[in-house]
């Protein structure tokens, strides 16, 4: 009877319908007493999808998974027993054990073998994968798995994972979230500013290549589209190219990891914006010392902290050796400023999902997926995971469109920092000035005009 029915129909049983409904009456503060509870003769797995059932309202569930629900009656034998989670989903992970005896050259679940090996041993160590139960969890290859077959495609889609993985689409929430909040925990050590060290370390590399002293790394934001508009202020999630999105910052190092990100504003937000508003930009004095900086492309203003190329306005306004030297400079510093969009690109070259990213129950849950997987993103370029094998050129060309764009009109001063450590003088206009003139410098040290006469 499963059989015949269609997938996109998903199960769940009288009992389990009716835990969710007590589970929803409870308290904030009783359901958080649930969590540590052990249950006789449930598994933990199941407690825990449970509890996260519970934590939606019957609509919000319905809402979420956008398909129809059936309830099955279980049939009186005289003891309870639980019915399956999903139709035509048998309990099996024969798939994942099969993935797992490939030789190293066809395992590729976006990540390398060997990598999927650390990361497990990486993760085994975190507290979420412990049983609160007397059953164990689920092995963490598996959720690990189930984390990277969802955001391996565009969509994430969960039902065809839960086929795939043969375990219930709640099952697939919980794995997924459980993965993430670890990840997003080891991402307090792998994504960082850096020291002095590691600084130098990009600065060398991008003098060396380009001429240019003190820059110890390139910025650009970058649209995570989605399938679905969030339910609140959802005119705002479209940007520029009239798809719902989400805009995220990214600051990378030679070596294409990412040491600094913003989140939390959609697709209309505009780069210079999010930039203004960031960590970063309103603690500056903090990150940047002496004379450091940023490669930037011509969509933010001049500032001495961001050194970006010659606009085509301030490249006509000249003809001759001028010119030419100008044009030089753009050419030379946006060979090397294209490192985050090749950052950016292997990032979405890995995980599709970030093409086009699934429903999920909040729009803080979507921040927490893109951190999570720009976690992985740098462990993967630590462990040398064959970044280049991943880069996306769809992601390149479309981001490569932006550096065309004007300047943006809203200005450094607009912004309230909050308890941000900014100098008095720092105005608008001393951010151009001094930025201009850091550029010029750079123009006469790297190409003097002499040697264009």
């Amino acid at each position: 009877m499963a059989s015949s029915l269609p997938l996109e129909l998903v199960l769940i049983t009288h009992g389990q319908l009716e835990t969710i409904r007590l589970l929803n009456q409870l308290s904030q503060q009783d359901f958080e007493a649930l969590d540590g509870v052990e249950w006789d003769g449930i598994d933990d797995d199941e407690l825990d999808e449970a509890l996260l059932l519970s934590g939606l309202s019957l609509h919000d569930l319905l809402k979420q998974y956008n398909t129809t629900f059936l309830i099955q009656k279980l049939v009186s034998t005289g003891h309870k027993e639980r019915g399956p989670y999903n139709i035509d989903f048998p309990k099996s992970f024969a798939y994942f054990e099969a993935a797992l005896g490939w030789p190293p050259d066809l395992f590729r679940h976006e990540i390398s073998r060997t990598t999927f090996d650390k990361l497990v041993e990486v993760l085994e160590r975190n507290p979420i994968f412990q049983s609160r139960g007397r059953k164990p969890q689920r092995a963490v290859r598996y959720q690990l798995a189930t984390f990277l077959l969802r955001y391996a495609s565009r969509g994430s889609d969960t039902l065809s994972v839960a086929k795939r993985m043969g375990i219930g689409v709640g099952t697939v929430w919980l794995y997924c979230r459980r993965v993430t909040r670890a990840l997003r925990e080891l991402g307090l050590e792998v994504i960082t500013w850096g020291d002095e060290d590691r600084h130098r370390e990009t600065a060398d590399h991008v003098c060396e290549r380009t001429g240019f002293p003190d820059c110890i790394g390139m910025i650009d934001c970058t649209l995570i589209r989605l399938t679905d508009v969030p339910s609140m202020w959802g005119e705002v999630y479209y940007c520029r190219k009239k798809y719902p999105a989400v805009n995220v910052q990214g600051v990378c190092d030679h070596k294409l990891r990412f040491i600094s990100f913003e989140m939390g504003w959609p697709g209309s937000t505009p780069d210079v914006t999010v930039l203004k508003n960031s960590d970063l930009w309103r603690n500056r004095t903090k990150y940047f010392t002496g004379d450091q900086y940023l490669f930037a492309d011509r969509g933010y203003q001049s500032s001495p902290y961001l050194l970006r190329p010659f606009t085509e306005p301030e490249v006509d306004a000249f003809a001759g050796p001028e010119r030419r030297r100008r044009l030089d400079f753009n050419r030379t510093l946006s060979g090397t400023r294209i490192y985050i969009e090749h950052a950016f690109g292997l990032l979405k070259g890995r995980f599709h999902s970030l093409k086009d990213l699934g429903r999920h129950r909040n729009v803080n849950e979507i921040y927490q997926v893109i951190h999570a997987l720009m976690v992985l993103h740098n462990l993967c370029i630590d462990w040398e995971d064959s970044p280049h094998d991943f880069i996306d050129p769809d992601v390149l060309e479309e981001m490569t469109e932006d550096e065309g764009e004007p300047v943006e009109v809203i200005t450094f001063g607009e912004v309230h920092y909050g308890d941000g450590h900014i100098a008095p003088y720092e105005t608008d206009e001393w951010h151009k000035e001094e930025g201009r003139m850091k550029r010029d410098e750079m123009l006469n040290r790297r190409f003097p005009l002499s040697a264009y006469v």
